[in-house]
């Protein structure tokens, strides 16, 4: 039998709360202060995308004020 070293790419989701003037302050920061524990779900697929197909959930940060 042999070995592999597999590389596998990842889609998710993170959430994390911040304090910002508007959606879009909210999202640079959010990306800049976005740590592995903020990671809510995820899944490991075979490609993310291929032609015109998606195989993510989310494919753009978006901001909602609490």
């Amino acid at each position: 039998m042999k070995t592999y070293t597999v590389k596998v790419p990842i889609v998710g989701v993170a959430y994390i709360d911040v304090e910002a003037e508007n959606e879009e302050d909210a999202i640079t920061k959010a990306i800049d202060e976005i740590e592995y524990d903020h990671v809510e779900e995820w899944e490991a697929v075979r490609r993310i995308t291929q032609g015109n197909i998606l195989y993510a959930t989310h494919n753009e940060a978006s901001a909602e004020e609490n």
